[in-house]
């Protein structure tokens, strides 16, 4: 069958907007329908770039369930159609299970490894598309039947410009740089918003340890608004966000909501060096990314300045690991590629 005659019906987050008013609700609706970005951007990306595919809300769902089978191929719902917008509200997918003739996915599109539904939901979908999940399976206290229908997802990267008119002819790969910068002006560089404790607490050490050069900071997030003066920074546009860590020689990717975050994807894309924080090494990262390969990890705050310093000196280590980053982007961070994994995995759950 020709992708373009895939009829993908995706069941997408929804946005309670509480106090918003009706402009500003309107324009918000506009900008998500239009930009595949965010928690789940790139799977939307990956459908739309694929597929012909038709997304709505889950009451809209409810209310054409009987009709489902006979207009589409696949359904995929993402956990965060619930009315919370934040997958708590599971039993609101228990009608699911009635919902016959297509193959029908679980997107758990939560930042945080550790989220996970409960069995009685699983049993609903014959695949389980997760995002950046624990490798070891076990750790999720589920069935050995729902774990085996665990496949991973990831987050988008924010410096590739998805549009829902434009990701079927989107080249992820001419984006960003394929060698690493030949010149560096900083020894350390983390440009992110207060979306975790560790992120303040990280770069208040940077900023301390006597000759380390740096550049960033810290900006307010939703969930933390109030950041502390000696930490904070302006965020910067596209263009000096990008020059400010092509400048520097060790790039810092601290946990966020979750582990695994959109400043992995934008470093590798980049061909900068990346220094994670040690909660990743739990988890299944795209393209089997591998620790001391293709990123480092630090300790603790003791071992992170340590690792700043030897690898702000260890040029060609450091480069060699930048350019494997790379090459993983460019192998893994596929739309086209990854559209066909879906269904194809939806194809071998119902055979």
């Amino acid at each position: 069958m020709n992708n373009d005659a895939v009829r993908v019906l995706y069941i997408g987050r929804h946005y309670p907007d509480i106090g918003a008013g009706l402009i500003t609700r309107l324009r918000r609706k506009k900008n998500r329908y239009r930009k595949l970005r965010g928690q789940c951007g790139f799977m939307r990306s990956a459908l739309h770039a694929s597929f012909d595919v038709t997304e709505a809300s889950l009451a809209w769902l409810y209310r054409h369930r009987r009709e489902i089978g006979q207009r589409f191929d696949y359904l995929i719902i993402c956990s965060k159609a619930d009315s919370s917008g934040e997958g708590t509200n599971v039993r609101e997918f228990d009608f699911v299970s009635g919902i016959e003739g297509l193959a029908k996915a679980f997107f758990i599109s939560n930042p945080q490894a550790g989220f996970m539904v409960d069995d009685q939901c699983l049993d609903r979908f014959d695949v389980v598309f997760k995002r950046e999940h624990y490798a070891n399976l076990a750790r999720y206290s589920i069935t050995n039947h729902n774990r085996d229908k665990i496949r991973l997802a990831w987050l988008d990267c924010p410096l590739i410009p998805a549009r829902r008119h434009n990701v079927a002819r989107l080249v992820p790969q001419t984006f960003g740089f394929d060698k690493p910068s030949e010149t560096a002006l900083y020894d350390a560089c983390f440009y992110g918003t207060q979306s975790s404790p560790l992120r303040p607490e990280v770069w208040r050490r940077v900023l301390a340890a006597p000759e380390i050069t740096a550049i960033g900071g810290i900006q307010p997030h939703d969930i933390d608004t109030d950041v502390a003066p000696d930490v904070a920074a302006p965020a910067l546009d596209t263009d000096r966000y990008v020059q400010a860590i092509r400048d520097s020689r060790v790039n810092l990717a601290l946990d966020g909501l979750g582990e695994f975050t959109h400043r992995h994807w934008e470093l590798w894309l980049l061909s900068a060096f990346c220094l994670s924080s040690p909660s990743i090494r739990d988890l299944a990262l795209p393209g089997g990314a591998r620790e001391n390969e293709h990123f480092v990890c630090f300790d603790d705050l003791d071992d992170l300045i340590d690792k700043i310093r030897h690898y702000a000196t260890a040029e060609d280590e450091r480069r060699e690991i930048a350019r494997a980053g790379r090459q993983l982007f460019e192998s893994t961070f596929d739309f086209k590629k990854y559209g066909a994994f879906v269904v194809n995995e939806m194809n071998n759950a119902v055979r």
